[in-house]
C-alpha cells in the first residue's frame, strides 16, 4: 500500500480508506494469539527478530513488542 502511495503521491489512509469503502478485504492488523505463540517458539528457538518476522509477515519491531507483552526475555543485539 505504501508503494501504491508513494506512486500516486498520496497518503496511504487515503487508500485503506477507498479499500474499505469498495469492499475489500484487508488483512487483520496485528498478531493473534497462535502468530504469537508460533513467534515464541521461533525467537526462543534461536531465530533473530528479523527472521521470526519474516516468517511471519510482520516487521521486527512488532515481533518485539508482543514476545515483550508475553514476558519474553530479550537477547542482546550482536555488537552491543
Amino acid at each position: 500500500m505504501n508503494d501504491i502511495a508513494r506512486e500516486r503521491n498520496i497518503h496511504r489512509t487515503t487508500i485503506a480508506a477507498a479499500l474499505e469503502r469498495a469492499g475489500v478485504a484487508q488483512r487483520p492488523k496485528g498478531m493473534n494469539a497462535e502468530q504469537v505463540d508460533q513467534a515464541v517458539e521461533f525467537y526462543v528457538s534461536g531465530l533473530s527478530l528479523a527472521t521470526v518476522g519474516s516468517r511471519l509477515g510482520f516487521t521486527a519491531r512488532t515481533i518485539r513488542a508482543e514476545l515483550l507483552k508475553r514476558d519474553v526475555k530479550m537477547r542482546p543485539r550482536p555488537g552491543w
